[in-house]
């Protein structure tokens, strides 16, 4: 089984909750990424770092699960 087919049949388990989940792990990394001399994104750079490692586990037990 090549990558991308254990990846497609990882993808096929997962529900619109999680890919939810996954737009929101992308959108705050591209926060901090692209904002990251913004004063607003600093001040609360710990919250989203806790926010995406949160994201991450959830779809990382989903994937692997």
């Amino acid at each position: 089984m090549g990558l991308f087919k254990w990846a497609e049949s990882k993808i096929k388990t997962l529900n619109i909750w999680d890919f939810s989940v996954l737009k929101i792990y992308l959108l705050l990394i591209g926060m901090i990424i692209g904002a990251y001399l913004s004063s607003f994104v600093k001040q609360y750079l710990t919250v989203i770092i806790v926010i995406i490692v949160i994201a991450l586990v959830w779809l990382m037990y989903k994937m692997f699960k």
